[in-house]
């Protein structure tokens, strides 16, 4: 299960949290408004059981590889990624939990696709729970599971050389089959990018522009591909989870994706959100500084903290004292740095080392949602 609180920004991003998803094999989930503060709870129903750390790690691994950051009060994965413990000692760490959903006079209720309260019966859920389970991709679940979980070793275990040959091989057959039915879309992509990434040893905007250019030009695309509109996207996606998860021949990996390296992106995508809505504002200026960040904070989908950490864009005075942070009475507060979320401060944690997983998710009234 997904949460994210209300007042997070990843509420509007849940098109990159679909593509995060779909890139270990999850394209279907059930999203519920976990109660009447407007938190959002996305459950990922799963076919069959599978090792709970595993999925831990393929599920914050695909979040991170799409520049989302899990933390407390924003986004929390459960199962989350847990420390050891010397369970030989009777030291025993144990999971996060999270409520069962659709508690009795808690506000919570079942979302349909333009994520509107449509019900809150728990056999349309169990209904929902079935159907998204049985649309999973389960061998690539399991693929990515399996990659995870080695990622998150401090030594990787290492393909010998004549299995890198196979795969190789194997790769190259199915990119130069390209598409011959509907649904094949996700596993060319990730072909594809698993094949720029270690083989052709690239990365960035060169490895997703890659993808796209080879995606396009593969027989049976116009007949069968039926992203086309999102293309660049879903290429986009894929790559950022190839470069996460593989690293290319001869190299040593890099799979320590530094707190740094994230809030730079996420810098670098406020600092463009504001700049955009400053050219917006720009015609209608407001007279006051107050006025401004009222507009921009509407606009910018942003907080007042975060405007003022880059008012060099916006103040007519770059140079001012950033504004206090008690000083809010005329502004939304600010949503950076929220401690934790209701369902971290209301329970306690649960389930030892067990080896299954908890899994959730959805059906096919997300369509416009869901990218696969």
């Amino acid at each position: 299960m997904l949460d994210i609180d209300a007042g997070s920004p990843y509420l509007d991003q849940l098109p990159t949290i679909a593509a995060a998803l779909e890139t270990i094999g999850i394209v279907r989930w059930v999203p519920i408004r976990s109660s009447s503060s407007g938190g959002l709870h996305l459950y990922l129903p799963l076919p069959d059981t599978v090792p709970t750390f595993a999925l831990a790690c393929a599920l914050k691994q695909a979040m991170t590889s799409q520049g989302l950051e899990v933390k407390a009060g924003q986004l929390e994965i459960f199962p989350n990624v847990k420390a050891y413990g010397k369970h030989w000692m009777g030291d025993f760490v144990e999971y996060n939990a999270h409520r069962l959903p659709l508690q009795p006079s808690t506000g919570a209720a079942i979302l349909n696709g333009d994520l509107s309260p449509a019900s809150d019966s728990l056999s349309h859920f169990f209904a929902l729970w079935d159907n998204a389970a049985q649309l999973q991709d389960l061998d690539d679940i399991r693929q990515a599971l399996a990659i995870a979980r080695d990622n998150h070793r401090k030594r990787p275990r290492r393909k010998n050389l004549n299995s890198v040959a196979t795969w190789r091989a194997d790769l190259e057959v199915e990119i130069n089959e390209g598409w011959s039915g509907p649904g094949q879309t996700n596993g060319l992509l990730k072909a594809i990018a698993c094949y720029g990434r270690v083989f052709e040893q690239l990365e960035g905007h060169d490895l997703a522009d890659y993808v796209e250019r080879i995606a396009i030009t593969r027989s049976g695309y116009l007949d069968h591909c039926g992203h086309q509109r999102e293309i660049t996207l879903k290429a986009r996606a894929w790559a950022n989870a190839a470069e996460k998860y593989y690293w290319p021949l001869g190299t040593e990996p890099a799979r320590e994706e530094t707190t740094y390296s994230v809030n730079q992106q996420r810098m670098a995508e406020a600092r463009q959100r504001i700049g955009a809505a400053v050219d917006e504002i720009r015609p209608n200026a407001p007279g006051t500084v107050k006025g401004w960040v009222k507009r921009l904070v509407d606009v910018a989908h942003t907080s007042v903290q975060t405007l003022y950490k880059h008012r060099d864009l916006w103040h007519p005075d770059g140079a001012v004292t950033a504004q206090p942070e008690g000083n809010t009475a005329d502004s939304p507060p600010p949503i950076d740095g929220s401690p934790c979320s209701d369902e971290s401060l209301s329970f306690a944690k649960v389930t030892g080392d067990h080896p299954l997983n908890e899994g959730c998710s959805l059906k096919d009234h997300l369509e416009n949602l869901l990218l696969g």
